[in-house]
């Protein structure tokens, strides 16, 4: 648990700490559910094991993509602006000196 800061981070000790395992037993117990107490990595390992083979709902993979479409109407109205410019810049360069 950190018990302070200091200039190079937290610094961190060993606390005992009272757990009532009855208590909490018993409310996983009445609201349907299952308690769980590691207190090594290897309990917290078998742990984690045991919730997987509880869990039986499927995961579900939501993916979104975002896309930027141009309307139809906006891509031909510049389509011909561009071809009109063409044919004024074709036009002008035509232009006969008496």
């Amino acid at each position: 648990m950190p018990v302070a800061r200091t200039a190079f981070g937290y610094q961190y000790a060993n606390i005992r700490v009272h757990v009532n395992d009855e208590l909490l037993d018993r409310m996983a117990t009445r609201t349907g559910g299952l308690y769980f107490r590691a207190t090594d990595p290897e309990g917290l390992t078998r742990i984690y094991e045991r919730i997987n083979e509880l869990e039986t709902t499927p995961i579900k993979e939501v993916r979104t993509e975002e896309r930027v479409g141009m309307r139809r109407e906006l891509l031909i109205a510049a389509l011909a602006l561009v071809l009109l410019e063409l044919l004024v810049a074709a036009t002008r360069s035509r232009r006969v000196w008496v």
